[in-house]
């Protein structure tokens, strides 16, 4: 029972991803709450209690999500059946993570960002970086969930799962209906 490369390989990127994110967490609220100058930007943005309650429930669901990769893709290098559905549900709520956040970030969060800029030298980027940021993540989180639902569903990654493997000497269950063509 050989787990096929490809389930391996995306295992232990989602290993990776999910250690990251899970490490980087904390840090990022240390940094939220007790940043290293003085930022008045961030100090307004702290005093309204709906980007908050957004900022916190935002943690919250990456949290979640981040943990369900990280059993999902340890579960999944063991071929374990509710490893690949963790990393199915992981893949299916990033999405909608992804959009909903996206949306957020752009009609919602960014604007108060911008508008707590408008006196910074910094409000031309930080225009660019609320319109375009988003977009750019979701990018990079689509990539991420599609890979997870592209070689979690294949045939071959369903059948391993189930404990069905390939013949030997292949990578891929192989049915002959007729001889090729030159062999008698």
């Amino acid at each position: 029972m050989k787990t096929p490369a490809s389930i391996m390989v995306v295992s232990i990127l989602g290993i990776i991803y999910a250690a990251f994110i899970l490490l980087a967490l904390p840090i990022n609220l240390l940094l939220l709450f007790h940043p290293l100058r003085p930022d008045p930007i961030m100090d307004q943005l702290h005093a309204d209690t709906g980007y908050m309650a957004v900022t916190a429930t935002s943690y919250v669901i990456t949290f979640c999500l981040s943990v369900l990769l990280l059993a999902g893709s340890i579960g999944s290098l063991k071929l374990k059946r509710w490893g690949r559905t963790g990393m199915n549900v992981f893949a299916c709520g990033h999405i909608a993570v992804t959009v909903v956040g996206t949306l957020v970030a752009i009609f919602y969060t960014g604007p108060k960002v911008v508008a707590a800029s408008e006196s910074s030298p910094l409000a031309p980027a930080m225009k660019w970086i609320a319109t375009f940021g988003p977009v750019c993540g979701a990018f990079f989180s689509f990539a991420i969930a599609g890979v997870i639902l592209f070689f979690f569903n294949r045939k071959l990654a369903v059948d391993a799962f189930n404990g069905i493997f390939p013949a030997k000497g292949t990578d891929f269950p192989v049915e002959f209906n007729e001889t090729p063509p030159g062999i008698s």
